[in-house]
């Protein structure tokens, strides 16, 4: 516990105040910083794809992107990436697909696009997207590149190339710390399209592909199978599954333990039960896993309790019918805890989300946005809902030319949305690690970034005044109080808008005012100092 009192501190304490002064003139505030381009100057990123977003525990990025042209070679589609770390922000990005030419001076490479990447907190990416390979008689291809720890991209590689006809398109990538990666993509075949799989174990190569759908299974147009694996190696791959002339959600999963896969099941639809479509996929540390989709203008999950999946259950039809619901995505931390967010796109255009308890019920949904006109779009493989290791969420939405972020700490309410930027506000992806640093990715005419360095907040921040009578005098003090943070670096505590102290988690969750009700009433407000530097908003301390 730290007693401060002005006797004590005399002449000293203006030395002491101005110093941490000073420090905090190295903070930046919790607000989210103005959008900086991170593209190459020069090259136009693709309209048809966009970015896609994965940040790290360590609060490190990274990014990939379609470029309409690459050097020497106008029209050619490239992949561009860019890295983040919160110590020296964006580095400049770079080419990262085989931009290598033939003698005649055509690309071995063209046609690039719909790109993944993920990245584990070894800093250890994978990024992988579709193509062409121009010096083959059967050219569609999947190509991939790895991110060495210590930054290197490595050279471009096909993963799988489709013979004859064949083209494999859509693919998506999941990474566990392990770096064992799983690759989803649809092979589109002169008899329909199926769904297929492999493994890339860390410093090994690609598995032969595997078919985990049925002979003519397969999606439509943008959907994208999708993913999910955890630290024990298993893995829940979900996609659109044709059934007749309608579409459900396949799924199938993967005993690590076993090195089996499940056989496909179909979630939700029989033949003419409408269109299901844009499944989203998570899995926790134990193995059970969650599905999430739209079917038709309604919202879909069903639970895997490790043996078999549950029956799908209706997360949007109590808005009402005049709110039909947009694309969903949804998270699961490692303990299990599932959430879902979609949009609606009716008379009430906002966010909602809803969340699975642990008795297996789903709340109802609750609007996180203020509308009228706030759309959540999971589109192909951006991630515009992000967990962190200890179960904090961010979510990221646009309304008309806003673009609007929304933080929930673990086991808290979803707190007031924030505003992030104003324009342009499509392909948006959102990344946030344990200690409330959330990165925000999306497309303008560039490729631009937000950030926002700490959003923690001290939490029940409280105080109560105590006054002892003496022979001569009356003594009062002031006691504030507030809950530890293991994020915390350090607090700061102001009165009436000053900077009087600094006081370390390792000493006391508590600060004793002995100036607390002299002359005036004061008040307190406190910040959280993070490990990066970094200082939240202040929060109002409340007298009890």
């Amino acid at each position: 516990m730290k007693i401060h009192s002005m006797l004590s501190r005399s002449m000293a304490s203006v030395g002491i105040i101005l110093g941490v002064l000073s420090h905090s003139t190295l903070l930046y505030s919790s607000t989210w910083t103005t959008p900086v381009p991170i593209s190459q100057p020069g090259f136009l990123p693709s309209t048809l794809g966009g970015p896609v977003l994965v940040v790290n525990s360590l609060g490190n990025a990274i990014t990939v992107w379609t470029t309409e042209d690459s050097p020497g070679d106008l029209g050619n589609h490239a992949i561009s990436s860019a890295y983040f770390t919160p110590s020296t922000g964006w580095l400049p990005a770079q080419f990262i697909s085989d931009l290598s030419q033939d003698p005649f001076g055509n690309p071995f490479y063209s046609d690039q696009g719909d790109p993944d990447i993920v990245m584990n907190s070894s800093n250890y990416a994978v990024a992988a997207w579709e193509g062409v390979y121009n010096n083959a008689p059967f050219p569609s291809v999947v190509i991939y590149a790895t991110r060495s720890s210590d930054g290197t991209w490595n050279p471009a590689q096909i993963l799988f190339a489709g013979a004859n006809f064949d083209q494999p398109v859509n693919i998506n990538l999941a990474l566990n710390e392990a770096g064992t990666t799983v690759a989803a993509w649809r092979l589109q075949t002169s008899t329909g399209e199926n769904t297929q799989v492999s493994f890339l174990p860390f410093g090994g190569s690609w598995s032969t592909p595997l078919m985990i759908s049925t002979a003519e299974d397969g999606g439509s147009g943008d959907n994208k199978p999708f993913p999910a694996i955890n630290e024990n190696g298993n893995v829940v791959v979900s996609w659109q599954s044709k059934i007749v002339n309608d579409f459900g959600i396949g799924v199938a999963t993967y005993n690590a333990a076993t090195n089996t896969w499940s056989p496909p099941l179909i979630l939700d639809s029989t033949p003419g039960d409408n269109v299901s479509e844009n499944p989203r996929s998570a899995i926790d540390a134990n193995g059970n896993a969650i599905v999430a989709w739209r079917k038709d203008t309604t919202i879909y999950a069903s639970y895997f309790d490790g043996t078999s999946w549950g029956p799908p259950v209706d997360l949007s039809s109590v808005l009402g019918p005049t709110e039909p619901a947009l694309d969903p995505d949804v998270v699961m931390d490692a303990q299990g805890n599932a959430t879902v967010l979609w949009s609606t796109n009716g008379l009430n255009e906002q966010v909602f989300s809803s969340s699975r308890l642990p008795n297996g019920t789903w709340t109802t949904p609750v609007a996180i946005s203020g509308g009228p006109f706030d759309s959540f779009s999971s589109f192909m493989s951006q991630n515009p809902l992000s967990v962190a290791n200890n179960g904090d969420m961010m979510s990221i939405w646009g309304s008309n030319d806003t673009i609007f972020a929304d933080y929930r700490p673990f086991g808290s309410q979803w707190l007031p949305f924030e505003i992030v930027a104003s324009g342009s506000n499509i392909y948006l992806n959102i990344g946030l690690t344990s200690c409330g640093l959330g990165i925000a990715v999306w497309l303008e005419t560039e490729v631009v970034a937000s950030m926002n360095y700490n959003m923690l907040l001290p939490q029940n921040a409280r105080a109560k005044k105590c006054c002892d009578k003496f022979t001569v005098q009356k003594r009062c003090l002031n006691i504030l109080k507030w809950d530890p943070s293991p994020c915390a670096k350090y607090f700061n505590i102001y009165r009436d808008g000053v900077l009087i102290d600094s006081v370390s988690p390792s000493e006391s969750d508590k600060f004793i005012d002995l100036l607390g009700c002299k002359n005036k009433s004061h008040n307190y407000t406190i910040s959280l100092v993070n490990f990066n530097g970094f200082e939240s908003d202040q929060v109002p301390v409340v007298f009890h």
